[in-house]
């Protein structure tokens, strides 16, 4: 059961939502959006924010030159991964395998939308065939 302070101001109003929230929904954690962010980065990033809270600029500073370090570095060991899963996949001959694994590596497709002349957006296919 949560228990609720008795309700007199904002402040006990939203306390008492977001522990009401905190324990029926939990925390969502902030996920990796890229292959090569590790944990330790995330902890490096979340004691950096504290950092800049504090308004220590020396140690936000500092952490934030360590956490760029850690980011070349498992960019770096991810870049080399997906190069020796390449080269395996070259050397067994699998050759879609490996076209597959180039493309995930070095491919990134972009979203282009076509624009009129009157600056909309031109989201149907019809209209796309005819520009």
């Amino acid at each position: 059961m949560i228990k609720l302070k008795k309700i007199g101001s904002w402040e006990t109003i939203e306390t008492n939502i977001k522990a009401a929230t905190e324990k029926v929904i939990g925390y969502n954690r902030q996920e990796a959006r890229k292959s090569w962010m590790t944990k330790k980065i995330f902890n490096r990033m979340e004691d950096r924010r504290i950092a800049k809270l504090e308004n220590n600029d020396i140690k936000y500073n500092e952490i934030h030159k360590d956490i760029r370090h850690k980011i070349r570095q498992a960019k770096k060991q991810r870049l080399t991964e997906q190069c020796h899963e390449a080269e395996r996949l070259h050397e067994m001959h699998d050759s879609f395998n490996f076209h597959k694994k180039f493309k995930e590596s070095c491919y990134n497709k972009r979203n282009v939308s076509s624009i009129r002349h009157n600056n909309k957006i031109i989201t149907d296919n019809e209209q796309l065939r005819l520009t």
